[in-house]
C-alpha cells in the first residue's frame, strides 16, 4: 500500500509500527476513526409501552455478531481493519462486514485480543489490558 492510498489511520499505524514514539498519535487516531470488522448485524423492533395519545418512537435493538479468527495456538483473536481494501486483501472469500466507530468496537469487544490489519505489512495487536486502559484512562496514559 502506498502513502497515496493510505487513510489517516493507516498512516498513524505505519508510523507507530516504525517509530514507537508515535504510539500516542496512533491511539488518538484510532479512537477517532471507524474500522471494519467481519461480521453482521440484525435489527429487532422492540415493543414499548405507551399511554393513550402519547407518541413514543419504536425502539430498535441491534445485535452485532463479530467473527473471530484462531491463532496458530488455537486462541481467538478479533481482526479489525483500517479500510475496506485492507479487509478484502485479508480474506479469501466473500464475507459480510460492518463499519463501526473504533471506540464502540473496543467497548463491544473489551476483554478480547484484537489485531488491526492482521495480514498486512503494518499490523498492531491490541491486548485486553491495553484496550481497557485506553478506554478508561485515554490516550495520555
Amino acid at each position: 500500500m502506498t502513502a497515496v492510498e493510505e487513510n489517516s489511520l493507516e498512516r498513524a499505524l505505519r508510523a507507530a509500527v516504525t517509530d514507537p514514539s508515535s504510539l500516542a498519535d496512533f491511539y488518538r487516531e484510532l479512537l477517532q476513526s471507524e474500522v471494519y470488522v467481519i461480521g453482521s448485524s440484525t435489527h429487532a423492533e422492540g415493543d414499548c409501552a405507551q399511554e393513550e395519545g402519547d407518541a413514543i418512537p419504536q425502539q430498535v435493538e441491534v445485535r452485532v455478531s463479530i467473527q473471530n479468527w484462531l491463532r496458530s495456538d488455537g486462541s481467538p483473536v478479533t481482526p479489525l481493519f483500517t479500510s475496506l481494501s485492507v479487509l478484502q486483501q485479508s480474506i479469501t472469500r466473500q464475507m459480510s462486514y460492518l463499519l463501526l466507530p473504533a471506540r464502540t468496537l473496543l467497548e463491544l469487544t473489551e476483554g478480547a485480543a484484537l489485531v488491526l490489519n492482521p495480514k498486512s505489512d503494518y499490523s498492531k495487536e491490541l491486548l485486553p489490558h491495553e484496550v481497557a486502559s485506553l478506554l478508561a484512562e485515554g490516550v495520555g496514559q
